[in-house]
């Protein structure tokens, strides 16, 4: 894996795990993987202990999961001193929701994590879909904006980054850098910052470089608390592993360097 590279150097290195995987109640593709080539999660998790990886980041969460089973997780991941992030689910639509309804593992987390010092970093990704695209920026700042007021009133140690998207078919507010970092700006909180997806900003670079440079400006970069880092597939498919060698990784994590970033690499 060529990323390891820099693990002596870098202090916060994590990987993406499905939830399902480390509950040993396996739904998804992903997890049935895992498991056949590591086995059942203590036995991935000792592996990446021993790899010093630092954080896991929580996917591919069912709505249908029980605060059992998101316990399992928690506790098997405390138990492995591992630090936590969370890929955030779909956004719920308009103002009649919960801190719960968002964060369904939060009263599982804190009863694992209650000593913790640690805030948990949750990926976040605009609003999308067949609407106008000035729509879905504004209930993407209008959502961000309030669930921070619910972080930041009920003081939970929580952290949100806003992710670029992959360019697909749907009307989208934030696939450039620039978009996404126009979003940030106006969100204006010090509890949100930006999750740069390196995968996602290549993959639209050589979709169209025109509209997406392949480099993202210093103010971007300077904004970052969260990477997603995944390789394209040699037919462009994202999350991929690190054996093509497409997109610039040293590049891209150099310019890290240069502002002084100090989140966690995460291997998606």
């Amino acid at each position: 894996m060529q990323f390891l590279f820099s693990i002596k150097v870098m202090k916060k290195i994590g990987v993406s795990i499905p939830w399902d995987y480390l509950s040993d109640k396996i739904i998804i593709k992903e997890s049935k993987v895992l498991k056949d080539t590591y086995g059942k999660a203590d036995s991935f998790l000792k592996f990446l202990k021993d790899l010093n990886i630092t954080h896991i980041e929580l996917r591919h969460r069912k709505a249908e999961m029980s605060e059992d089973d998101m316990e399992i997780v928690f506790k098997i991941l405390y138990d492995f001193k591992f630090k936590i992030s969370i890929h955030g689910d779909t956004p719920p639509q308009g103002n009649i929701w919960t801190v719960k309804k968002v964060f369904p593992w939060l009263d599982s987390y804190n009863k694992i994590f209650s000593h913790s010092d640690d805030f948990v970093i949750i990926t976040l990704h605009p609003f999308t879909g067949s609407e106008s695209i000035s729509t879905y920026r504004e209930q993407t700042i209008n959502f961000i904006k309030r669930l921070d007021n619910f972080i930041t009133e009920d003081n939970l140690p929580i952290k949100l980054a806003l992710e670029n998207q992959r360019s697909k078919k749907i009307n989208d507010p934030g696939k450039s850098f620039l978009e996404i970092e126009g979003i940030w700006q106006e969100i204006d909180r010090n509890n949100v910052g930006i999750c740069w997806d390196m995968g996602h900003c290549f993959a639209n670079y050589l979709l169209d470089n025109t509209l997406y440079p392949i480099y993202p400006h210093f103010e971007f970069s300077a904004a970052a608390t969260h990477t997603h880092i995944h390789d394209l597939g040699p037919d462009g498919r994202t999350h991929w592993i690190f054996k093509e060698n497409i997109i610039p990784l040293a590049d891209y994590v150099g310019q890290l360097k240069v502002v002084g970033y100090e989140g966690v690499y995460n291997l998606e």
